[in-house]
């Protein structure tokens, strides 16, 4: 295990600097890569938790308008039903398939996903029909989708993060 596995990020960089000469090279890029899949961890906590907070208050604030959102949760729920059953188990199936992948990354994916359509479904329902406020939960739930995708490969696998430099 390395300084930077550790998380002891300040003295990988510091080894790398004082042995840059004797060591290999792709363990200072491993360091430079485990620092910045520590920020890019930091921000998609912190977007996944705006995104959810958005979403909750805005929930909050319409509470009157549930019954609403729960029928229009509920009218979708096939759709959300297929959509996961592909990332999920499809996703699963490709990616075992593929030399000696695994499918978890795509299973708990799709399980940690289904709160989230479910909270965003209801936030649709509720939230203003104007086109910047669909405009604006469309953005935010792709933004949460992406940070909430990011953090279960990380949590998986983050050798599976080292082709986008991280």
């Amino acid at each position: 295990m390395t300084l930077a596995d550790e998380g002891d990020l300040d003295a990988a960089d510091a080894m790398g600097r004082a042995f840059a000469k004797n060591i290999d090279p792709a363990a200072i890029k491993y360091a430079q890569a485990v620092r910045r899949r520590s920020h890019v961890h930091v921000v998609a906590l912190g977007l996944l938790g705006v995104a959810l907070a958005i979403a909750l208050s805005s929930l909050a604030l319409a509470h009157r308008l549930l019954t609403g959102a729960f029928e229009s949760v509920r009218s979708i729920a096939p759709v959300f039903a297929f959509f996961l059953i592909n990332v999920g188990l499809l996703g699963a199936y490709l990616a075992s398939s593929y030399e000696n992948s695994s499918g978890l990354p795509f299973v708990l994916f799709a399980a940690l996903m289904l709160p989230l359509l479910i909270l965003f479904r209801a936030w649709s329902a509720v939230g203003s029909g104007h086109v910047t406020a669909r405009l604006g939960r469309g953005a935010l739930a792709a933004v949460a989708t992406i940070a909430l995708g990011f953090l279960v490969v990380e949590h998986v696998n983050p050798a599976y993060l080292e082709a986008f430099g991280l």
